[in-house]
């Protein structure tokens, strides 16, 4: 559900500058009324919503979310069109996350002892 909202929008719909304001977003629901959202048709807002469910017992299920009108509706796999708004919206997120990766790596770098270092090459590369 948080990729299709990225997809979209170009936008992560929980993004917090703290763990604690992640949660809190996340608690508070998905804002489908937004200008972010302006254009989206409502069958993709309805599987978003159903996908992003907080309780997994009212969460749709992948099954289900294949079976969706907005993906078995070949006109609105083919005829997406990504407004302006949306890719702007998807540069300035993906410069971010460059950005958190080459802080954490920097961070990593900074305060991992030697060894620790020789085993995230192990891991990593």
């Amino acid at each position: 559900g948080v990729i299709m909202c990225v997809f979209l929008t170009g936008m992560n719909p929980f993004y917090g500058e703290s763990e604690s304001e992640t949660l809190d977003l996340v608690l508070a629901g998905l804002d489908l009324d937004t200008e972010d959202w302006e254009g989206i048709s409502e069958s993709a807002k309805d599987l978003v919503s159903k996908m992003l469910q907080l309780d997994p017992e009212q969460r749709i299920t992948a099954n289900d979310a294949l079976d969706h009108e907005w993906i078995k509706n070949s006109t609105s796999r083919t005829n997406i069109v990504l407004q302006r708004r949306s890719l702007n919206n998807l540069q300035r997120f993906h410069a971010r996350e460059q950005f958190k990766t080459a802080v954490f790596l920097y961070l990593a770098n900074c305060f991992a002892s030697t060894a620790d270092k020789k085993e995230m090459e192990k891991v990593f590369l």
